[in-house]
């Protein structure tokens, strides 16, 4: 299939494609005789891996190394556990701090602004 087909059977535009593949996130393309992309079927769950892990909030480098060991068949279910639990602690501590900055943002609205007195009436 050329990109276009990979973009509509996935939903990922192709130039998210592009770069995952220049990310080294997806492996790349055979070309055809024209120059074009060729990708295989098993493709559009490579694709739907990444969308999903970038959802779940995985970086860029999380991605390639989750993506290099499933489609290597070397990542086990113990090993994807341990990354999922280690993502779910990021997440908590993301959570914490954005209600610290929260807090932080009501104090001001609740006119505790610290640089209240620098404000023009």
């Amino acid at each position: 299939m050329n990109i276009k087909e990979l973009s509509n059977l996935t939903g990922m535009s192709s130039s998210s494609i592009r770069f995952y593949e220049e990310q080294g996130l997806l492996p790349n393309p055979v070309r055809t005789s024209n120059g074009y992309r060729s990708y295989p079927p098993d493709m559009v769950a490579q694709v739907q891996m990444i969308m999903r892990a970038k959802e779940l909030g995985f970086t860029l480098k999380e991605i390639r190394e989750l993506a290099t060991l499933l489609f290597s068949q070397k990542l086990n279910r113990s090993e994807m556990k341990n990354r999922l639990k280690n993502k779910n602690l990021e997440i908590d501590d993301k959570i914490k701090n954005l209600k610290i900055i929260q807090n932080e943002i009501n104090r001001a609205l609740s006119g505790m602004c610290n640089f209240q007195d620098n404000l023009s009436p």
